[in-house]
């Protein structure tokens, strides 16, 4: 059996491109993942990301399967980890009751790109709603 060791400067500017899918929510330093991004990606690169709306998903949001009007609650603009206790958490049978997550405001969310150097081309929330459940957003490196 052979073992491979890498080394983490030979990534530096290796990739063309990266995708994330519904993270932030799961990851404790989303900005210290988007700073590793950064690096690891060639200049000009684009890096997509595509996951919970942070104004109407999270422990302040009631908003279950993305329905109706999200019932808010005080701590909105609190970043931190939360577990199956907030308010926003109520079905019994979901992953946030179950493992909790990580909730960012919007503007720490969005300050997250770019304070890693990223600069954004595009930010869209999911239109076929009154009130949108995800957001997607392009950047550049």
């Amino acid at each position: 059996m052979t073992t491979l060791l890498l080394d983490a400067s030979v990534l530096l500017a290796a990739f063309d491109a990266a995708v994330s899918v519904w993270t932030h929510t799961d990851i404790e330093d989303f900005s210290s993942v988007l700073k590793e991004t950064a690096r690891v990606l060639r200049p000009d690169a684009p890096a997509v990301y595509i996951g919970a709306h942070p104004c109407f998903v999270g422990p302040h949001s009631l908003f279950l399967g993305a329905e109706g009007v999200p019932e808010l609650h005080h701590g909105y603009r609190t970043s931190r980890r939360y577990d199956g206790s907030a308010p926003g958490v109520a079905n019994p049978d979901g992953l946030r009751k179950r493992v909790g997550g990580v909730h960012l405001p919007l503007d720490v969310f969005l300050n997250s790109f770019l304070g890693a150097g990223f600069r954004v081309e595009r930010f869209e929330e999911l239109r076929d709603q009154d009130y949108p459940y995800s957001v997607a957003l392009r950047a550049r490196r």
